[in-house]
């Protein structure tokens, strides 16, 4: 993907795990408590870059784009939330597919659907995206609640 003429890399667990170097150098910051978030394409490059981390202790797909066939999502070793809108662009399938997977690796993955009647139904939220990200906030805490 070409967003202002550069180039997004697809291995992006290379550049999260320098980042998690950097954080967990820093003696301000507990190494015990680090989530990644991804929203939109962002979601399973979370989760790509999950598959790779074990110094992660939770990850959220916000949205999920995913080809199953890349086969990583089976690799997660942290909790797992994939959250998506039921009148999502992208549909409800690649979701419940992803969890579908997870499930049968032994990933422990949680999925959050929100509905029209709840509002938070599109893509990554958009109708009402403080919804979304109180529910990704509140199940982030309970993830990070022990630093273990």
């Amino acid at each position: 993907m070409r967003q202002r003429a550069v180039a997004q890399r697809a291995d992006v667990e290379i550049p999260v795990a320098r980042c998690i170097d950097w954080l967990c150098a820093r003696s301000d910051m507990d190494s015990a408590r680090i989530a990644l978030y991804g929203a939109s394409l962002g979601g399973i490059g979370a989760a790509r870059a999950a598959s790779a981390e074990r110094r992660l202790k939770a990850v959220v797909s916000d949205s999920l784009i995913s080809d199953l066939h890349a086969g990583f999502i089976e690799k997660i070793r942290c909790p797992y939330l994939i959250v998506q809108g039921k009148h999502d662009l992208l549909g409800l399938q690649t979701a419940l597919d992803a969890v579908e997977c997870a499930r049968q690796h032994g990933v422990a993955v949680a999925l959050k659907i929100f509905t029209a009647e709840e509002t938070g139904a599109s893509h990554c939220q958009a109708d009402i995206p403080s919804l979304g990200q109180a529910f990704i906030c509140d199940w982030l805490t309970a993830q990070l609640a022990d630093g273990t």
